[in-house]
């Protein structure tokens, strides 16, 4: 058995908050935002999100069924380039137009009032880590926490919020098709963490 790490203990105590319902808007906006996919199957669109770890599977699909009248299944696949060899995913079927609309999918999210609150700005950023982030162990000497994403203005705005609460993150290039957007100092990630 795998031992856990600080990253999947960080994951599983966001998991384990209870969310209002806007705030619980502002994650699953930020979550789908770095890790949907779409799906056509037998001529109908679905939406996959996916998490090498199945706690996060089960809260993404426990926030979809408390806030949308959606129908949800819930897989593992094998997959080679994850660290584990496997992926969790959902597949949603539900109104996506409604819920594109309600959690500011396809807008600038600057110029909507989704994170307007400082508790759903936290929790958009909480939302960010439980899709690409990662973080080692504080008691460690290499001090390292990044969020990635393939979504440059996505993670552009993070950077933007982050620095509201006084938090200095590099945003960078990782790959081609990669962004990163990280933190070094202890004193930051210990605030990022607060």
């Amino acid at each position: 058995m795998k031992k856990e790490t600080f990253s999947e203990r960080v994951k599983k105590e966001i998991c384990s908050l209870v969310f209002e319902d806007h705030c619980l808007k502002a994650l699953l906006s930020s979550f789908i935002t770095n890790r949907l996919t779409v799906v056509l199957k037998a001529n109908q669109y679905t939406w996959r999100l996916t998490s090498q770890f199945p706690f996060i599977i089960e809260f993404i699909a426990r926030a979809f069924k408390n806030l949308y009248d959606v129908q949800i299944t819930t897989k593992l696949s094998k997959n080679a380039t994850n660290i584990n060899g496997e992926t969790n995913y959902i597949e949603v079927a539900g109104n996506f137009e409604q819920i594109e609309k309600d959690l500011y999918l396809n807008t600038d999210i600057e110029k909507t009032d989704l994170c307007s609150l400082e508790c759903c700005k936290r929790a958009y950023v909480a939302g960010a880590f439980l899709a690409g982030g990662s973080i080692n162990s504080l008691d460690s000497t290499f001090y390292h926490l990044e969020i990635r994403s393939s979504n440059w203005e996505y993670l552009f705005y993070q950077q933007k919020m982050l620095i509201s609460f006084g938090i200095y993150p590099v945003l960078t290039k990782h790959s081609k098709k990669q962004y990163i957007l990280y933190l070094k100092k202890v004193d930051q990630i210990s605030d990022f963490l607060k």
